[in-house]
């Protein structure tokens, strides 16, 4: 496979979803300003990588024998060895660059960048994913890994958005949760996919019903970021085309007028 063709199969979702997410945002964001947050999220898929490892050799790394490996200690190392490492070093990216963004200036904007960080942390991942896997890797992870990380990203926006417009108290506990709730979200779904995928079929618990509890968390995760999106959206615009599968239903209510965030 040309590197051309490797690039074409990692990028191709994470050029759509980013061009979407930029594209709803009224007051749209400028797109080298976007592309600035894009290239964070690769930059930090580096350390995050260095640190996921040291963090699953202390946890026994289950993740090498999931099969083998008890439940417990398989959920801790995903939710703690991946889920918060990985969702750490893209907070850290977003935090470092936005604090001084005069383009930051309203509750959505944070979303645009939480996402966009997100996803050029999945760019790298797939591209690393396309040559190490080979091409049949590229459309699950663009149904699904891609998704998921733009959606942790949303999460992620919604909680900073959240602080800057908050009292002290408050703010704190919501730059908090902008950390752990996508981590706990990527945590199990890691979780999950490596359980499904590697259960023995004479298992206690078998792997389809890993993957019918994996098909359930990620329709559990549209409907949290759909909840979480619709506080932030001015009137008359539209829900962020990655949450699109659930607009219209009584999950996405009428959104209100937001006022300008300070910085948080």
């Amino acid at each position: 496979m040309s590197p051309a063709q490797v690039l074409a199969l990692a990028s191709g979702p994470v050029i759509v979803l980013l061009h979407v997410i930029w594209s709803v945002d009224r007051n749209r964001e400028p797109f080298l300003n976007v592309l600035k947050y894009l290239a964070i999220g690769g930059l930090v898929l580096a350390p995050g990588c260095q640190m996921e490892r040291v963090a699953l050799d202390v946890l026994g790394n289950p993740t090498e024998d999931p099969a083998s490996a008890s439940i417990p200690l398989l959920l801790a190392a995903t939710v703690l060895g991946i889920g918060l490492v990985e969702e750490l070093v893209k907070y850290a990216g977003l935090r470092l660059f936005a604090r001084r963004d005069r383009h930051l200036d309203e509750p959505f904007d944070w979303v645009v960048y939480a996402v966009t960080v997100a996803l050029g942390f999945a760019l790298v991942e797939n591209v690393l994913y396309v040559v190490n896997y080979g091409a049949e890797v590229a459309t699950p992870r663009a149904l699904f890994a891609v998704p998921a990380h733009a959606l942790c990203g949303t999460l992620m926006g919604c909680r900073m958005a959240r602080a800057a417009t908050a009292p002290a108290a408050e703010a704190a506990g919501q730059r908090a949760l902008a950390l752990l709730e996508p981590a706990a979200w990527h945590g199990v779904y890691d979780f999950l996919a490596f359980a499904m995928s590697s259960r023995a079929e004479d298992a206690p618990v078998s792997g389809g019903t890993f993957a019918a509890l994996f098909g359930f968390l990620v329709l559990l995760q549209w409907i949290r970021c759909v909840n979480q999106v619709r506080g932030l959206l001015v009137e008359g615009r539209p829900v962020p085309p990655v949450l699109l599968p659930l607009s219209g239903t009584r999950f996405v209510r009428r959104p209100v007028s937001p006022g300008r965030p300070p910085r948080p």
